[in-house]
């Protein structure tokens, strides 16, 4: 249903290398994991699967860390 590749990068070999990446991080009710969704309704998982995207793990901590962006951090002499 989300398209089973990174809706960044298009990455598609292992499932395990991909997660749901909520675009609206104060609009989130819980995380798409096994623990959560053990003991909620088809209804409130798919509510909640509707504000996200499908992101490669690489994707997804990029997006969550952008200060350290490896050219930015190396055009200001950081590294």
């Amino acid at each position: 249903m989300a398209g089973g590749e990174c809706s960044k990068c298009g990455y598609a070999k292992n499932l395990s290398g991909l997660s749901f990446h909520h675009l609206d991080a104060p609009e989130k009710d819980f995380k798409l994991d096994m623990r959560s969704l053990s003991n909620r309704t088809i209804e409130k998982v798919m509510n909640e699967f509707e504000k996200c995207i499908l992101l490669c793990h690489n994707c997804h901590s990029e997006v969550h860390n952008p200060a350290l962006d490896l050219e930015v951090l190396s055009s200001s002499r950081l590294l």
